[in-house]
């Protein structure tokens, strides 16, 4: 049987990095072909150039046996390619409808939109694949993850074959991963064909027929979940053995420390002695502070220390048990407050950390700094610390985080590429002084 897609020898140059180098990869029908690699590997690039974002340097695509040229996602298109982005492309001023009918509007008689019309079709989407999408509704007003399934609407409403999900679960709660799930199997069991990007191993080995893995650009390696584990998997990635077990013990060890020497900090006035926590700079950010850890709470987070306030000075805070998928654990606090997250492995902490649609500064403390450089290359922060708090910014050059961070949130591409795209990992090899 013909594949439904082929890749043959894509190859993309940027100055001074080889993206892809002569990939080739092969989709059938009714299948989900898991691309897995770490940050960095080379998928999405891979995936732009399918969807018409990029141009390949050399190489050709394929579908169902015919050799296409794909200059734009409207070329994409038309060839049955649709694409599921890690950010939505919506407006959330807009409903349902309208978003999914931009650019492909139709209209009746007095060349009014046919809503009625594009709405008709969302519910048949959405009855058809197990969607649940209100046609009506803003899309302001949605959960993540019903915004996400509005994405898949608009691919479907467009008759797409072939379905690129781009790390669809990073913004995802656990219960939404798992809905997904539900849907891409429905998918796939009608016909549809998937490639699904991502880093995360256990979401591989419980929803790919076959997984291709990719490491600096390359393909090394294909498999599928019944010939593999998340260790075999790891190693593939990373090109080295990945310890995936973390002493319980050590993590006990280091909460009882924290705890006891975080709630001896003296919290007040910054200009008397020995005052470690001064007062948050206005009463905005003072709520902000405050009603975060409030809400985590109120989801069943533990608090270990702090969560109280004297004036604008919020006691230092250490919360365990937050949901997975909170704001608390989503969104930017300049305060005084910090989750503690047990995961059950290195692949399991990295991408804990980079769930998140911020990424200003990070930090990995280990005793073995060759593993700390290789856990720092793969987190999505413009800085990364190791063995160094996270607040030192020892290099004296411009850099503005990543993502949603910094210079990042402003102008993300029109601002200066020096402050949104440089990265930085620091070593600190010997004692430094802190108040703690």
């Amino acid at each position: 049987m013909t594949p439904v897609l082929q890749l043959k020898g894509i190859t993309k140059r940027f100055p001074g990095v080889l993206a892809n180098d002569h990939i080739d990869l092969t989709l059938n029908e009714g299948e989900i072909l898991a691309l897995l690699g770490e940050n960095g590997a080379g998928k999405s690039t891979l995936m732009n150039i399918l969807y018409g974002l990029y141009q390949p340097d050399e190489g050709e695509i394929y579908v169902r046996g015919q050799k296409i040229t794909v200059h734009s996602p409207l070329d994409a298109i038309r060839a049955g390619i649709g694409m599921v982005h890690q950010h939505f492309m919506l407006i959330p001023v807009f409903t349902v409808t309208e978003n999914v009918m931009l650019g492909a509007e139709t209209v009746r008689m007095g060349d009014f939109l046919d809503r009625e019309k594009t709405a008709q079709r969302i519910r048949e989407i959405s009855e058809r694949y197990h969607l649940e999408v209100d046609p009506y509704a803003y899309v302001r007003d949605l959960p993540v993850g019903v915004q996400q399934r509005v994405e898949i609407i608009k691919l479907l409403f467009r008759e797409a074959d072939i379905l690129i999900f781009d790390e669809p679960t990073a913004v995802l709660t656990p219960q939404e991963a798992d809905e997904l799930f539900v849907i891409m199997r429905e998918l796939v069991k009608q016909g549809k064909s998937i490639i699904f990007i991502t880093h995360k191993l256990r979401e591989v080995l419980e929803i790919s027929d076959r997984i291709m893995v990719i490491r600096r650009g390359k393909v090394v390696g294909e498999t599928t979940p019944a010939e593999a584990d998340k260790a075999k998997l790891a190693e593939m990635m990373v090109g080295r053995t990945v310890r995936l077990e973390v002493e319980k013990e050590i993590a006990k060890a280091f909460i009882e420390k924290f705890v006891n020497k975080v709630s001896t900090f003296k919290v007040g006035n910054p200009k008397e002695p020995d005052t470690i926590i001064g007062p948050l700079i206005n009463q905005q950010q003072f709520n902000q502070v405050r009603n975060s850890v409030e809400a985590a709470v109120r989801e069943g987070a533990k608090v270990l220390c702090g969560a109280r306030s004297e004036g604008l000075c919020y006691y230092p805070t250490i919360l365990i048990n937050v949901k997975p998928g909170s704001p608390f654990l989503r969104e930017e606090t300049f305060g005084p407050v910090v989750s503690i997250i047990e995961a059950k492995d290195e692949e399991e902490a990295v991408a804990i950390a980079n769930e998140t649609m911020y990424g200003l500064s990070a930090a990995v403390f280990t005793s073995d700094v060759a593993k700390g450089i290789a856990i720092a290359e793969r987190i999505e922060s413009g800085i990364v610390h190791i063995n160094d708090q996270t607040v030192h910014d020892e290099p004296q050059v411009p850099f503005g985080g990543m993502k949603d961070s910094g210079w990042g949130r402003f102008g993300g591409r029109a601002a200066l590429e020096e402050f949104t795209e440089l990265r930085w990992i620091s070593i600190q090899r010997s004692m430094r002084h802190y108040p703690f």
